[in-house]
């Protein structure tokens, strides 16, 4: 069963996103403190998070920009706010998808399975913590940059790893 992260406030929108994605078959956890939001998200270790952009403490876009820079955890930013730019700010953050509250409930869950089927073709993806590394690829990504290596890891120094 794929778990969810909840990063929502307001209680009563926390409580129906729990219900309808439970019903969906999906796992829920929720974030109710955010200012170490991202860590405590991490150490859910989510298959998604669905994170609203006005928080208490931290706002959203730091949250994922928080968990953007060292992992691979798709983020959906559904909020009220409703200006392109602030769509498109979250996208540049890092946010994989943005949808404007209220939604419909059989959106937001075409949006999750969607969201989680692109990201379960990324299975050779090894998450360092720090960096990134698609095996099939051997590209390595650190800090929002990337490089391909080559396939034979004694032409490295043998640092890379074996399989």
């Amino acid at each position: 069963m794929k778990k969810i992260v909840i990063a929502e406030d307001e209680v009563f929108m926390r409580e129906e996103l729990h219900l309808l994605l439970e019903k969906a078959g999906y796992e829920t956890a929720s974030v109710l403190e955010f200012k170490d939001a991202a860590k405590e998200i991490r150490d859910l270790k989510p298959d998604l998070v669905l994170l609203d952009i006005n928080l208490p403490g931290a706002s959203g876009y730091e949250i994922c920009r928080e968990l953007k820079k060292d992992s691979t955890i798709p983020v959906l930013l559904l909020t009220s706010r409703d200006q392109l730019r602030d769509e498109l700010h979250g996208l540049e953050l890092g946010a994989d998808e943005y949808l404007t509250k209220p939604c419909h409930g059989e959106r937001l869950i075409a949006r999750i399975e969607n969201l989680l089927r692109r990201y379960e073709e990324r299975t050779m993806m090894l998450d360092g913590g720090g960096f990134l590394m698609d095996r099939q690829t051997y590209t390595l990504y650190v800090h929002r940059r990337s490089v391909v290596l080559p396939e034979n890891p004694e032409k490295i120094g043998g640092w890379l790893y074996e399989n």
